[in-house]
C-alpha cells in the first residue's frame, strides 16, 4: 500500500530530494517532470535552490497511454477520446448558439473572484422552495455546461446566463480565443451546485432540479480516471489540471458527495438504484487510490501530496508556488474523509495511524501570522504554542519548502523566500489538522474500540 520511496533513491542525492519520484520502470517517460530538470543538473537560482514550474509537468497524452500494458491501455484509450468528444461536443454547442444568435463570437462572461457558490446544509428546507433560492437555482441550471459540470468564479447575482454567453468565466475577455476550460471541480463547483439542486428537489419536487442534477452525477462518473481519482479539470486541460487533484480538496469533495448519493441520505433517494450502486463503485475505486497514494517514508505510511499523477499515482505538482511535495493541508483532508468510514477494514486502520502519527511528527510550533506590506506572512514567535503544519513538505526530508511565486525557486523557509522578492497571500502554513487531532481522533478512537469490541464479543 502507498508509494515507497525506496523507489526515489535518486532524490536523496539531489538537492532538492524529488526528482526520482517521477522515475518508472516500466514507462520510457516522467510522468511529472523530467529527473533532470528537478535533479543536481536542473535549473537553479543564484542560491543554488531547485526551480520549479508549471511548465514542468508532464500531463496525461496519447504517447504515456501507448506506453502502458495493453489491458490498462485499453481503459486510458477511451478516457482521453470520451474527455475529447465532450470537450468538442461543448465547444460545438456554444458555436450553435452564437450561431442562433446571429453574432459572430460568444459573449464573455467576466471572471467573478467575489464570493463563490455555497451550500449551506443548516438553512432549513423550506428555504430552498422560496423564490430566492428559486432564481439562484435557475442561474445555477442556466450555466450548467453541456458536459454536465459547472465552473467556478460565476457570479450567479446577475442572473441567468444569457443565449452564447460562455458557462465559464472569461479572465482575458480582450483576447479573440477566450475558451480555456468547460468545468471543473475546483473549490467546491459542480459538488455544491449539485448539493443545492438536490435540497431544492426536496423542497420543490420540481423536475428541472432532478434532471441537472442527474446530469451533474453522470459528469462525475465521466471524470473519473481508471486509476479511480478525478482531475480538477473535465474534459481535460492537458496541463497540470490532469492531476489528481486533492488540492482544494477536490477529490475528497467528490468522494464525500458520491458516498451520500450511494448511502441512506434521504437528500439523494431520488437517485435511481443503478445510478446509487454505480456511486458506490466509484467510491471503492476513489478509496483503493487514496491508498495507494498516500506516501511510505521508512517503511511507514505518511500523507498525500496535493497532486497526483494520473498514471503512476505518485506526488506531483502544479502552479509554481506548489512543488512536487507533502501536503500538511489537503492531507487533513482525506484524513478526516477516512476517520468517517465506518467499520474501517485493516489496510485503511494503517493509512489512517499512518498520517497520525506524521501529522504529530512534522507540526511546527514557535510562529505566527500575520500582515506585512499587504500579504500574509509568517514571522517567528518562540513564545507561540499555537500549532502549525506547513502547506507543503520534501518528500525526502520531510523538511518544509516553499515555493516563489514570482522565481519558482523552491526555498528552505518562508524568510528567505520573502526576502527574495516573492509576494504571495497563499497559506504557506496551515492550522486544518488540529481540528481533527482534538475533535475527530477522539471519536474515532472510540469507534475504533467500540468496533473492536463487538467482533470480540461476536468470536467468543
Amino acid at each position: 500500500m502507498g508509494i515507497s520511496l525506496l523507489s526515489m533513491k535518486r532524490s536523496l542525492a539531489a538537492g532538492f530530494g524529488i526528482a526520482a519520484m517521477f522515475v518508472q520502470p516500466f514507462a520510457p517517460v516522467f510522468p511529472c517532470a523530467h529527473a533532470a530538470e528537478l535533479g543536481a543538473n536542473g535549473p537553479k537560482g543564484e542560491s543554488g535552490h531547485r526551480k520549479w514550474g508549471p511548465e514542468m509537468v508532464v500531463p496525461l497524452s496519447l504517447e504515456r497511454i501507448a506506453a502502458l500494458p495493453e489491458p490498462e491501455r485499453d481503459a486510458w484509450t477511451q478516457y482521453w477520446e470520451r474527455s475529447q468528444a465532450s470537450k468538442e461536443h461543448d465547444k460545438k454547442s456554444l458555436d450553435a448558439e452564437v450561431k442562433a444568435q446571429g453574432i459572430e463570437n460568444s459573449i464573455p462572461t467576466l471572471e467573478y473572484l467575489g464570493t463563490q457558490v455555497t451550500f449551506d446544509s443548516r438553512k432549513p428546507l423550506s428555504w430552498y422552495a422560496s423564490e430566492e433560492a428559486r432564481k439562484l437555482a435557475e442561474t445555477m441550471i442556466s450555466y450548467q455546461a453541456p458536459n454536465g459540470g459547472w465552473c467556478k468564479a460565476i457570479n450567479y447575482g446577475k442572473g441567468p446566463r444569457q443565449p452564447a454567453a460562455t458557462w465559464f468565466p472569461v479572465t482575458h475577455p480582450t483576447k479573440r480565443n477566450w475558451w480555456i476550460y468547460s468545468a471543473t471541480f475546483d473549490n467546491g463547483a459542480t459538488t455544491k451546485q449539485m448539493r443545492f439542486l438536490a435540497r431544492a428537489f426536496r423542497a420543490t419536487g420540481r423536475e428541472e432540479y432532478r434532471r441537472s442534477f442527474i446530469t451533474g452525477l453522470d459528469y462525475i462518473f465521466a471524470a473519473q480516471y481508471p486509476s479511480g481519482g478525478w482531475p480538477q479539470v473535465y474534459p481535460l486541460k492537458h496541463s497540470y489540471n490532469d492531476g489528481i487533484t486533492f488540492n482544494d480538496d477536490v477529490v475528497v469533495s467528490v468522494m464525500e458527495l458520491l458516498r451520500d448519493v450511494a448511502g441512506d441520505n434521504p437528500e439523494f433517494s431520488f437517485v435511481d438504484a443503478e445510478r446509487r450502486q454505480r456511486a458506490g463503485k466509484a467510491v471503492q475505486d476513489g478509496l483503493r487510490m487514496i491508498l495507494k497514494a498516500q506516501v511510505v517514508r521508512a517503511g511507514k505510511p505518511t500523507v498525500w501530496g496535493a497532486q497526483h499523477d494520473p498514471l503512476t499515482i505518485e506526488v506531483t505538482g502544479a502552479r509554481r508556488i506548489e512543488p512536487p511535495a507533502l501536503s500538511g493541508a489537503e492531507s487533513a483532508a482525506i484524513l478526516r474523509y477516512l476517520m468517517q468510514i465506518k467499520n474501517p477494514p485493516p489496510e485503511v486502520v494503517r493509512s489512517i495511524e499512518g498520517a497520525l502519527s506524521w501529522f504529530e511528527s512534522s507540526k511546527i510550533t514557535g510562529i505566527r501570522q500575520t500582515t506585512r506590506e499587504g500579504y500574509v506572512y509568517y514571522e517567528s514567535d518562540p513564545a507561540s504554542q499555537t500549532q502549525w503544519w506547513a502547506r507543503f513538505y520534501d518528500p525526502s526530508t520531510n523538511k518544509p519548502v516553499f515555493s516563489g511565486h514570482e522565481d519558482g525557486i523552491v526555498y528552505g523557509s518562508f524568510q528567505e523566500m520573502w526576502n527574495n522578492g516573492n509576494r504571495n497571500s497563499y497559506d504557506y502554513y496551515t492550522q486544518r489538522p488540529s481540528s481533527i487531532l482534538a475533535r475527530e481522533l477522539p471519536k474515532w478512537r472510540k469507534m475504533i474500540a467500540s468496533t473492536s469490541k463487538q467482533v470480540s464479543t461476536k468470536n467468543q
